[in-house]
Order: C-alpha cells, then structure tokens, then sequence
C-alpha cells in the first residue's frame, strides 16, 4: 500500500542519515 512505501521512505532516510553521522564520527577520529 501507499503507507507502507512511505514508511519504507522514512526508514531509508532515517538509516542514509545515520550512516553520514558515522561516517562523521570516523573521519574525526
């Protein structure tokens, strides 16, 4: 259904998101 692409859409830029903060956090190091 419409709903559950647009969860699937969340999920993607909740996880795209995380993984440039770890990214971040290993380039500091």
């Amino acid at each position: 259904t419409h709903a559950q692409t647009t969860t699937l859409y969340t999920v993607a830029d909740i996880l795209f998101y995380w993984l440039d903060e770890l990214k971040r956090e290993y380039q500091y190091e």
